[in-house]
């Protein structure tokens, strides 16, 4: 179904429209905020609640008018934001890392663990828009137009975003290949 059938259908509430959207992006954006959170029952929480938010957003007019999939991601990250700012309210602490191979060594996972914290502190030391386009880019898997909906902006802003979050971040992390 192409994505304004898919759009107009969903406008008028129709059921199998719907359904469609959520078997569409439910995988994908679980995905983009379990990247964020590594909470699987906030995840969850999160992440059906971006659908909720979708019906009634539909139901009262303020759902998507031009892209769904752009649209539940500003919510999810929206989401995301509010839920961070409430752990960090809660609790000052690094997320539990969970072995995600029993064959990797004490010494491998130690080494994987130190790499993906320090990646992650170079990416939270960029500016919050370049993290946004980094994270909605290469872990969600949206494209530059997609994107640009999801934080109103350019497809060009969106570009140079990337950029120069991008090379930042080479710079940064060129002392983990030494």
């Amino acid at each position: 179904m192409d994505p304004d059938t898919l759009l107009a259908r969903a406008q008028a509430l129709d059921e199998a429209a719907l359904a469609h959207i959520f078997d569409t992006y439910y995988v994908e954006l679980y995905g983009y905020v379990y990247k964020r959170l590594r909470d699987s029952q906030a995840t969850e929480d999160l992440t059906a609640e971006v659908f909720h938010r979708l019906l009634h957003g539909l139901r009262d007019g303020r759902g998507p008018r031009r892209s769904i999939r752009a649209w539940l991601y500003q919510v999810a990250r929206n989401l995301i934001v509010d839920e961070q700012r409430r752990e960090i309210r809660q609790r000052r602490h690094l997320p539990e890392m969970h072995a995600t191979a029993e064959a990797l060594s004490l010494d491998q996972q130690v080494s994987i663990r130190l790499w993906a914290e320090s990646v992650d502190e170079h990416l939270q030391a960029l500016p919050s828009r370049q993290q946004t386009v980094l994270r909605l880019r290469f872990f969600a898997g949206l494209r530059p137009a997609e994107i640009a909906d999801v934080l109103h902006v350019t497809t060009g802003a969106v570009k140079a975003l990337q950029h120069r979050a991008l090379t930042t971040l080479r710079q940064r992390l060129a002392h983990l290949d030494q």
